[in-house]
């Protein structure tokens, strides 16, 4: 199978661009702003062979900063979303896997969880409309034996307990 694959540099997308290259599947394009490649570019990007599938798993998630400044999540999440399935529909992509977040069940709605929501319904018209298969995932507390200095809470007590060091816990 040839995919391409966002986010590749992050922790879940480090490990799975492992297994599948592992599996003998091929990536046709790596797209990652650690690498420079911005998914808003997409459209300036090539694909080296044909691809099977999109995964998506770029995204802006540092809630607390989109919450300070609600573009993050409407340039970073909104907007990519729309030049990822734009992407898969010029280039005939059959299959996209769309990272969306279990904070969308919350009942707490800020920003970012709707860029997920509208993510989400963005892929399911997309859909209908194209006929581009899809898979939606929505990961709770992602974290892991890997730093991708995204600070997450659980990635930071983590770290911290390895080092001795407090766990701090802010709020109420």
């Amino acid at each position: 199978m040839n995919f391409v694959i966002t986010g590749h540099k992050g922790l879940i997308g480090s490990f799975l661009l492992k297994k599948l290259i592992a599996l003998g599947h091929k990536p046709v394009l790596l797209v990652d702003l650690r690498e420079g490649k911005n998914i808003l570019n997409l459209d300036e990007m090539k694909l080296s062979e044909p691809a099977d599938v999109f995964i998506h798993l770029a995204s802006f998630c540092k809630i607390n900063k989109i919450i300070q400044d609600p573009t993050l999540a409407f340039v970073n999440n909104s907007r990519g979303m729309e030049s990822v399935m734009e992407f898969c529909r010029k280039n005939k992509i059959k299959k996209i896997v769309f990272t969306s977040s279990s904070r969308i069940l919350s009942k707490e709605k800020n920003p970012y969880t709707a860029s997920k929501i509208y993510g989400e319904e963005l892929v399911k018209g997309y859909s209908a409309c194209y006929d581009i298969d899809y898979m939606i995932v929505r990961p709770s507390t992602v974290y892991g034996p890997f730093n991708d200095e995204t600070k997450r809470l659980m990635d930071v007590f983590i770290l911290n307990a390895l080092n001795g060091e407090d766990l701090k816990i802010f709020g109420k």
